[in-house]
């Protein structure tokens, strides 16, 4: 039986994140303290994350605004800071003033007139534009020959979507997303969550991706380019979208032959339902890894595609 190995791992991070185990003899440290395996304390509790965004591919250039919701857990705050190594900031509003920041290697410090007070649920928005070397990849905009794929793709894991995306990007906090990303057709854009629509805009469309549960910022994803998409539903009927090379049809039910089935089969198994709204899968072109297995939407190399002899 061949197995989905994406799939696989997608479930032993639901269940990583969701189990506790009964500890009958005290941890014993056998290692030094290690500071930098700690998440720094936070000050703020970061509900809510809406970006917006478009880009220049072939000058591997993000443009957007990020929307933050937080609420204050300290008594007071009067600074912020902000993860988001080589971003440039064009401005930060607050209740429609702008705010001023200061600029560091590692991302921004944002400084509120008033300090906002305990409990206080608040937000702010970042204009900004950044042409990130981790994070965010753009894959064959300025293939010479015109053989590559024109992709855009991100790998987030541990701390890396703060190069395209200024937030608190540490472990140790959990938001719901919310992505709205304008491309050119006929490129298509996959991200967390549920689809809640595709609008045209002139030559271009514009995809809105939205989660309804609180998740890491490291699995926060896209997947952008030309494809073609199957949907299924499992038993329990979650929907799933298998996200494929138009070019490439026969590779289709070879490379996604059990993700069905193996889906039914781990809710079953575990017997736990699985907890999001639906699920799919992208191939792309040279990842650097196996597969990522964000939330809802697990990402891997397109070198695991194979057609019926492949399979074979």
């Amino acid at each position: 039986m061949k197995f989905n190995l994406a799939l696989v791992a997608g479930f032993m991070l639901f269940l990583a994140s969701g189990t506790v185990q009964a500890q009958t003899k005290p941890t014993i440290k056998s290692l030094p303290y290690d500071s930098a395996s700690v998440p720094r304390e936070r000050l703020v509790d970061f509900e809510h994350l809406r970006l917006e965004a478009s880009f220049i591919p072939e000058q591997g250039l993000i443009q957007g605004t990020v929307y933050h919701r937080f609420k204050v857990i300290r008594p007071e705050l009067d600074t912020l800071f902000l993860d988001g190594p080589g971003i440039r900031i064009k401005q930060i509003l607050h209740h429609g003033k702008e705010l001023k920041y200061i600029a560091r290697a590692d991302g921004i410090t944002i400084l509120f007139p008033t300090a906002i007070k305990m409990n206080t649920v608040d937000s702010l928005s970042i204009e900004y534009s950044a042409n990130p070397r981790k994070g965010l990849y753009f894959i064959g905009w300025n293939d010479p020959t015109n053989r590559a794929r024109k992709q855009i793709w991100t790998q987030g894991q541990g701390i890396d979507n703060r190069h395209w995306i200024p937030m608190y990007d540490e472990q140790n906090d959990k938001v719901t997303t919310e992505m709205v990303v304008t491309m050119p057709k006929p490129f298509k854009v996959l991200s967390n969550g549920k689809k809640l629509g595709v609008r045209d805009e002139g030559n271009s469309q514009v995809w809105h991706y939205k989660m309804s549960h609180p998740h890491s910022t490291y699995l926060i994803m896209l997947g952008i380019g030309d494809y073609g998409i199957e949907t299924r539903k499992s038993s329990s009927g979650i929907e799933q979208n298998l996200w494929y090379y138009p070019d490439q049809p026969d590779r289709v039910k070879p490379t996604y032959v059990q993700s069905t089935e193996m889906f039914d089969f781990f809710e079953k198994e575990i017997g736990i339902p699985y907890p999001w709204e639906n699920y799919s899968q992208i191939p792309v072109q040279d990842f650097m890894y196996g597969a990522m297995e964000n939330t809802t939407a697990t990402l891997f190399g397109d070198f695991f595609q194979v057609n019926q002899r492949g399979y074979i």
